[in-house]
């Protein structure tokens, strides 16, 4: 017997703005291919909302569904409220489904604080068919890419199809829903503390650039005028991860110029939400490609840390070399550079951090860089799941203090500091998990469902 139609209530943070942008896509895509109207979409930015939405949707005959997205520091940031709100979600009738990064890395952790499914890996092909499941009664273990309880037991059915990226523009334009535009998914290096690798895959999926100039002419015909990227490297554009496909890099950057000029608005690469790698920043050609063209004077480069033995341990596949011939090669075509590091990382001695206080001291003085710092969190999903930071030396850590009271350190590395002993603790406690999880589940079905493959850019 047919169920009552969906209304999707998206529960919208700061955090999750851009992947709940790609959901909504990925759901009006898979419903128009079908040939059907998509469901009622809604956003609610507080539990109040939440609560009230399910009773609006419930009193119009519908099927509330409530949809978060989060990475593993919200929910740790939230964990009491999204605790509270899902018990009263699901005590009103809705169904709750949760996504992101942290859906991957601990699923079994996830249903424990009470959500109906978890999506694990990429949403775009598992949500539209989970929610047309659960309109039509159909069974959800038929959905690869989804955990459930099953007679009270975790059950999952696999990992989530990777998807091509030109089949899903990551921001529904149609609706007046804009974002960056994500040029890449996926990451060669496979850094210890990084989910990327490890959620999206290992190797680099690119949006290509007819399909990257049609978001970006439909972002600029609105008016709207800074072009933004999501991208893990930016250097990486249709290249295969370890070199630099210049020719794909450049034609990028004509073509954008191209479309800015027409319509007046500017581009900004390398910079928030992207960053470069240093041993591909280094490289003269590239820069030179992105000088003069992007509207952005700062560009990030991904150092984590000036100790050799670190950056080895790490898996970050460069030198402390290559990141100071990266912030040389950027001041020389004009560039300064916000350099990323990481301290705490587990096995860190003094004499590593000593040494990443040594670069920024280095970068800041020389180069006029600024250093971005960060503290270590235990990620879920990552081989360091559930791995305990190191403490820093008080002295040491007074030279970095010097470099934030001077504006040359930014960052929310203090807040983290704190936020990565909670996660310890939540591991301890068993409320994360982690990608041990997966043992304690059984795996039941996950047949792939595919939707058809017309693109979106013919529709």
């Amino acid at each position: 017997m047919k169920r009552r139609r969906v209304y999707v209530i998206v529960r919208r943070m700061r955090s999750n703005r851009y992947s709940i942008a790609a959901l909504i896509a990925a759901i009006d895509i898979w419903y128009g291919r079908a040939g059907s109207e998509p469901p009622p979409i809604v956003f609610a930015d507080s539990t109040g909302e939440v609560v009230g939405l399910i009773s609006k949707s419930l009193e119009k005959g519908f099927q509330p569904v409530v949809l978060y997205s989060m990475m593993t520091t919200s929910l740790v940031e939230n964990l009491s409220t999204i605790r509270r709100e899902i018990g009263l979600a699901r005590s009103k009738g809705a169904i709750t489904i949760l996504g992101g990064p942290h859906a991957t890395g601990d699923p079994l952790g996830s249903l424990r604080l009470g959500f109906d499914y978890i999506i694990i890996g990429e949403g775009e092909e598992v949500l539209p068919p989970l929610l047309t499941s659960i309109e039509e009664g159909l069974d959800e273990a038929r959905i690869r890419g989804v955990a459930f309880l099953d007679n009270d037991r975790a059950c999952y059915t696999g990992r989530a199809p990777q998807v091509n990226l030109d089949d899903y523009p990551n921001f529904p334009y149609w609706r007046g829903i804009y974002a960056p535009i994500e040029l890449t998914r996926g990451c060669v290096h496979a850094c210890l503390f990084c989910q990327v690798s490890f959620t999206q895959g290992a190797t680099p999926r690119h949006r290509s650039l007819e399909s990257t100039l049609h978001l970006a002419e439909e972002f600029l015909r609105t008016g709207r005028r800074d072009l933004r990227f999501i991208t893990p490297n930016t250097f990486s554009y249709l290249g295969d991860g370890w070199n630099i496909n210049l020719e794909g890099l450049c034609s990028l950057v004509e073509g954008l110029t191209r479309l800015t000029k027409r319509y007046g608005g500017r581009f900004f690469l390398g910079s928030f939400p992207s960053e470069v790698r240093p041993e591909h920043a280094a490289i003269e050609e590239a820069v030179r490609c992105i000088a003069g063209r992007v509207a952005n004077r700062r560009v990030i480069v991904g150092a984590q840390s000036g100790s050799n033995r670190l950056l080895r341990i790490m898996h970050r596949g460069h030198t402390v070399e290559d990141v100071v011939a990266a912030v040389e090669t950027l001041n020389a075509y004009g560039f300064t550079a916000d350099v990323d590091v990481i301290i705490g990382f587990p096995g860190e001695t003094r004499e590593d951090l000593e040494a990443t206080v040594k670069l920024s001291e280095l970068l800041t003085t020389r180069y006029k860089a600024r250093i971005h710092a960060h503290y270590y969190l235990p990620l879920p999903g990552t081989p360091l799941s559930g791995v305990e930071p190191e403490r820093p030396p008080r002295d040491v850590l007074r030279r970095l203090y010097r470099l934030l009271g001077r504006g040359l350190l930014y960052g929310d590395w203090l807040n983290q500091y704190k936020l990565s002993w909670t996660m310890v603790e939540l591991y301890q406690k068993g409320i994360i998990v982690g990608l041990k999880g997966y043992a304690s589940m059984k795996k039941c079905g996950g047949a792939p469902i595919r939707p058809c493959p017309s693109s979106p850019l013919a529709s």
